[in-house]
């Protein structure tokens, strides 16, 4: 005997899951409570419904055939915990940068890392992640990361300029390099009176580099750099990061600087989750998760329906493919029956898994769900910040405001 439990997927996926296994041994998998969230509160739960069960709002921003799917297949969820206090509110700002700041003015309202709360920044993209993160950081000196693939090789001033002080070393010619260094704390290096100055640094930072390894140069130019980032814990993580790259580096042997500085850029770490900082990542990485407060900032965009773009793959019935075809420009495609029909089906498809990347978003939270967007206003883009205000209203709040005082 199998159980089969399903807890905030998508539903398209659970109906090909029920159907395959039943289409093999029916009436093997009851399906049950489906509908029931263990996460969520009331509050929480009352939004998504009234988000994802009105089926005229769907069908106003959605093509036909993704809305009817949608709706057929929704039921209106419902919560284990009744007596979970919470809360949920949709919020507005005018751009980009007014969302960051409405973030941080959540943030500093609710202070979720002095009253220990799991908090969870989600956003689209990597890059809006990390842009975030870094506000956070610098504007409101709180500790944020940005749960992504990061380049800490290059996305901080300390060790660029490390890398800077390798390049200008091994090419004294680069003159890009040398103004860079000359430019840090490590320009006492590099005196501006004269060649044979240079070139005594050069051989200097090469022998280091030949006698110490690349790991233990840069620990020592780190100790040079340390009075100038005192007190600046995530320039000092950065450095620590790219020891422990150019440690990895050095086990092949190689004292090639071109070699190390290729390695370097390319090195990548992804900052994990740690007690007491607010997690700032992309709604795919969130899948599965849950937290005691979520903010949504990141909802904007032209269209639910817009396809990923690439090649048009056109399947059979049973899912087998038929055609794949770089496809034409637009202008072009729709005027061709069978080209017109793939790209609906295809907008249609995007539509629905955008409808799901929302339905995950505002599922991750337990107790404080905070959606901020731009007001539609006279857009005509079926977006979910339409969807939001024909679902919503232009405010919308339920719960306990001050939820996070118990």
């Amino acid at each position: 005997q199998s159980i089969f439990a399903w807890r905030g997927g998508e539903p398209r996926l659970f109906r090909e899951i029920f159907e395959h296994y039943n289409r093999a041994a029916p009436g093997a998998i009851v399906e049950d409570h489906l509908d029931e969230s263990r996460r969520s509160g009331p509050a929480v739960i009352a939004m998504v419904n009234r988000v994802f069960g009105d089926e005229a709002a769907l069908r106003a921003v959605a093509p036909e055939a993704a809305a009817a799917e949608w709706t057929r297949e929704w039921r209106a969820h419902a919560t284990a915990q009744p007596r979970l206090g919470d809360y949920a509110e949709l919020r507005h700002a005018g751009d980009e940068a007014g969302r960051f700041a409405e973030t941080l003015r959540v943030l500093r309202e609710v202070e979720p890392q002095r009253r220990g709360l799991e908090t969870a920044v989600l956003v689209r993209t990597n890059d809006t992640a990390a842009a975030l993160a870094d506000f956070l950081r610098h504007e409101g000196g709180l500790a944020a990361v940005a749960e992504s693939d990061r380049r800490v090789a290059t996305d901080n001033p300390l060790t660029t300029a490390l890398l800077a002080l390798l390049r200008a070393a091994a090419h004294p010619g680069d003159t890009l390099a040398l103004e860079h260094v000359r430019m840090t704390p490590l320009a006492a290096l590099f005196p501006a009176d004269g060649t044979p100055a240079r070139e005594a640094v050069t051989a200097r930072v090469l022998a280091d580099v030949h006698e110490h390894g690349f790991a233990g140069a840069l620990e020592r130019w780190l100790a040079r750099l340390a009075p100038a980032v005192a007190g600046d814990a995530f320039s000092l993580e950065r450095g620590a990061q790219l020891v422990a790259a150019a440690a990895e580096f050095d086990e092949g042997g190689s004292r090639d600087v071109a070699e190390f500085l290729e390695f370097a850029e390319s090195w990548t770490v992804r900052d994990t989750d740690a007690a007491g900082v607010v997690r700032v990542m992309t709604i795919h990485k969130a899948k599965g998760l849950g937290f005691d407060l979520v903010i949504l900032p990141d909802l904007e965009g032209r269209t639910i329906a817009e396809p990923r773009g690439g090649l048009a793959v056109q399947r059979a019935p049973d899912r087998s493919v038929e055609w794949i075809l770089n496809p034409p420009a637009k202008l072009l495609a729709e005027h061709d029956p069978v080209l017109a029909a793939r790209a609906a089906a295809d907008a249609a498809d995007a539509a629905y898994e955008n409808l799901c990347l929302l339905y995950v978003a505002m599922t991750r939270a337990k107790r404080g769900l905070y959606v901020i967007t731009q007001p539609p206003g006279d857009s005509t883009s079926k977006n979910f910040p339409r969807l939001l205000e024909e679902t919503l209203g232009e405010t919308w709040q339920a719960g306990d405001a001050r939820w996070f005082e118990a």
